[in-house]
């Protein structure tokens, strides 16, 4: 028998074993198919990042999908200063998503983009200027999903081809939520209570969302009234401002001292 080596007896050979399947056990667990979808606060961005002159934020949130426990763990500490949000899917569900993602996703926000440029009258009789900025637009807003900018994005463009500035030289923090319908029409969007709360965590003043509770006639909560129930709750500063088109909230906006 070589120096130093010694004999296990039974027990301390099942002990051995059993610390050698400890991480095997994790790593399988961790792996092991299990999708749920996320989201928590994100962060105000101002609309010069997607290119446009203007004095006005957008809101962005975290979110996605996790495959599994490792995924949810790793989840929770890239985002560990913010509250995340968990909501159990099947895999179908979040296959299905992701396929819907791939084929419209780029589509949708496109088709937000030229909204917003429609109904905010930007380069009205100049195609070419117009087609650029939508270019322009689309490039920058490319690293973002969805169409829920786009109420925003038309503020900001009134902005640009007005030559005006509603924060009033950075007298006020603004910033909102709400896809831009080819009328002029807000809608609904996801999220609202994490952009809410993206909003006060940046000082905020005032924070534009759907004016939407006549959508939801008895089915599930409104936009408005969920993020009306939040400020509530959660005594926040920022103040909301609820429109059912752009045309109200350029009226706000022009109402400031």
């Amino acid at each position: 028998m070589p120096s130093g080596a010694m004999d296990l007896t039974k027990k301390e050979k099942r002990i051995v074993l059993f610390l050698l399947g400890i991480p095997l056990f994790l790593t399988a667990f961790l792996m092991f198919p299990h999708y749920e979808e996320f989201s928590a606060p994100g962060e105000i961005v101002e609309v010069t990042e997607l290119g446009i002159q203007g004095h006005v934020h957008v809101t962005y949130v975290y979110g996605g999908t996790t495959k599994n426990y490792l995924e949810k763990l790793l989840v929770w500490g890239r985002l560990a200063e913010v509250d995340v949000h968990f909501q159990p899917v099947s895999q179908e569900e979040a296959i299905r998503e992701e396929e819907i993602e791939e084929e419209v996703g780029s589509a949708i926000q496109q088709w937000g983009i030229a909204n917003a440029l429609e109904v905010s009258g930007y380069a009205a009789e100049e195609a070419d200027a117009f087609e650029a900025k939508f270019e322009e637009i689309e490039e920058k807003a490319a690293k973002y999903q969805g169409s829920s900018f786009g109420l925003m994005v038309a503020i900001g463009l009134v902005e640009e081809e007005r030559n005006i500035d509603f924060s009033q030289a950075g007298q006020y923090r603004i910033a909102g939520t709400g896809t831009i319908e080819q009328d002029g029409s807000v809608g609904s969007i996801a999220a609202v209570r994490d952009k809410v709360e993206t909003a006060e965590r940046s000082d905020i003043d005032y924070f534009f969302i759907p004016e939407d509770k006549e959508d939801y006639p008895g089915e599930g909560m409104s936009n408005q009234e969920e993020a009306e129930q939040y400020v509530k709750e959660h005594q926040l500063r920022v103040k909301l401002v609820p429109v059912a088109s752009l045309d109200e909230a350029l009226a706000f906006l022009e109402t400031l001292p």
